[in-house]
């Protein structure tokens, strides 16, 4: 941090892409991966191509306590090994989820 500032690329994202005020967060908070995916749908392109957990991310219900455990992409573990799939929830789960699916 230069000047008691803190610096660095999530700092300008959060300011000059996210154009927000102030000290980002410590963590990604539900409104900021909103905006992001708003932010891609609003690109003039044809495909716009999310990671389920950064959908998820947008839910306070649906998102978990620990960010470290929305990782699925750990290059020392296989998932193979693991039997982990990087999602929390079921299909079905997320079938029945109606106000999350209207939105």
């Amino acid at each position: 941090m230069a000047g008691g500032k803190k610096t660095g690329p999530d700092q300008r994202f959060f300011n000059q892409d996210l154009d927000q005020w102030g000290e980002a967060p410590l963590f990604c908070e539900p409104w900021i991966n909103k905006a992001i995916i708003l932010q891609h749908l609003h690109f003039s392109r044809q495909w716009s191509i999310f990671q389920l957990q950064d959908i998820l991310g947008m839910s306070e219900s649906f998102r978990r306590e620990n960010p470290h455990d929305e990782r699925i992409n750990v290059p020392a573990q296989s998932c193979i090994t693991t039997g982990d799939t990087g999602c929390h929830l079921t299909l079905e789960e997320l079938i029945k989820e109606a106000p999350f699916n209207e939105n």
